[in-house]
C-alpha cells in the first residue's frame, strides 16, 4: 500500500534562539488520531502559528513585508492555528487524521511562524522550513 511520508523544503528564518524546527509526532497514516505537527527551538513561552495548506509547498518562498529579510512563506495557508511554546521552546498541534480511504494520498503542507518580541523588525517573526505531508495507510 501507499506509505505516509514527510518531506521538507525551503529554509527557515531564525528567531533570537535559532531556526524553529518543524516535525511530526507519529506517521501520517489513515486513522492516526494521535498525529501531531510539532515545533521546537522556539523562544520559551512564545506564541506561534502553524500554517496549513492543501497540496505541496511552493518551491520558492514569498517574503513577508515587515518581517526579517531571511523569512519566506512557502505556502498559501487554508488555516492557521495558534500554538504556544513551553519553557523548553516546544509546542505541538494535534492533527488527528481521518480514516476514510478517500483521504489516501492527500498532500498537506505546513510551516510554523513564531513571534519573537526581541526581534526589532516591524513583524518580529521567525519561521521553520516547509513540510510536506502525504497521507498513507
Amino acid at each position: 500500500g501507499q506509505h505516509g511520508s514527510v518531506s521538507f523544503s525551503g529554509t527557515g528564518s531564525p528567531t533570537t534562539v535559532g531556526i524553529p524546527i518543524l516535525g511530526t509526532r507519529g506517521l501520517p497514516v489513515l486513522g492516526n488520531t494521535t498525529f501531531a505537527i510539532t515545533s521546537s527551538a522556539m523562544p520559551a513561552y512564545s506564541p506561534g502559528f502553524v500554517a496549513l495548506a492543501l497540496g505541496p509547498a511552493n518551491g520558492f518562498g514569498i517574503p513577508l513585508p515587515g518581517a526579517p529579510a531571511t523569512l519566506n512563506v512557502y505556502l498559501s495557508p487554508l488555516s492557521t492555528s495558534l500554538i504556544l511554546a513551553d519553557a523548553t521552546g516546544a509546542a505541538s498541534l494535534p492533527l488527528p487524521l481521518p480514516s476514510g480511504a478517500n483521504f489516501l494520498g492527500t498532500v498537506l503542507s505546513a510551516q510554523i511562524l513564531v513571534i519573537d518580541f526581541v526581534l526589532t523588525d516591524p513583524l518580529p517573526l521567525g519561521a521553520s522550513n516547509a513540510m510536506q505531508i502525504t497521507i498513507g495507510q
